[in-house]
């Protein structure tokens, strides 16, 4: 015999409540069924085909805020 077995020790339960105990643990053994679509695997917007050729601005080329003085 292959798989998981059940066995009664107290009492002797009936056919449909036998049913009813393997019926709830198969579901709860089950993996769970996925709730909607898959995420896409990629990025829904377009991305550029060449890199960025202008560079980003560095703070050091920044002037001081007006807060902290000249």
């Amino acid at each position: 015999m292959s798989g998981p077995t059940v066995r009664v020790v107290r009492g002797a339960p009936g056919a449909e409540e036998l049913a009813a105990l393997l019926m709830a643990l198969h579901a709860m053994s089950a993996p769970a069924p996925a709730i909607g679509p898959p995420p896409p695997s990629a990025a829904p917007w377009p991305r550029p085909t060449t890199p960025l050729t202008t560079p980003a601005p560095a703070w050091s080329t920044r002037g001081r805020p007006a807060w902290q003085g000249a």
